[in-house]
């Protein structure tokens, strides 16, 4: 046995176990952003063909391109919680008329094919 195997062993060693451990703690810090960058991953190589047609589309200019996309997949993303936000506020403007006519008038009557069920139909 040579005199410096067993510190080429020992270096290697801790080496290996540094390089783990930045490993790990890299892992355990990307953890709470594994969805999102997921998500990132699926939207870019969906929409990269698209990209390449208005790369072209643009004369070959991708940062133009990168940023018309952009556009594109904010405009995506923004326009249907636009329309469910304006849709839950028209709702909301409209409750107090719908709670009000059910304290008035109570529960409408079942309908027909209620008394028909078996069993329960007619104490329904």
């Amino acid at each position: 046995m040579q005199p410096g195997a067993s510190s080429d062993i020992t270096r290697t060693l801790l080496s290996v176990l540094v390089i783990g451990a930045l490993l790990i703690g890299s892992i355990w810090t990307l953890l709470p952003f594994l969805s999102a960058l997921i998500w990132a991953a699926t939207i870019v190589i969906a929409t990269w063909p698209l990209l390449l047609w208005v790369q072209r589309l643009f004369g070959g200019r991708r940062s133009l391109a990168a940023a018309t996309m952009t556009c594109l997949v904010l405009l995506a993303v923004i326009a249907p919680v636009v329309v469910s936000i304006s849709t839950l506020f028209e709702t909301f403007q409209s409750s107090p008329a719908v709670i009000t006519d059910f304290l008035e008038r109570g529960l409408p009557p079942p309908p027909e094919w209620v008394a028909k069920l078996p069993f329960v139909g007619d104490s329904v």
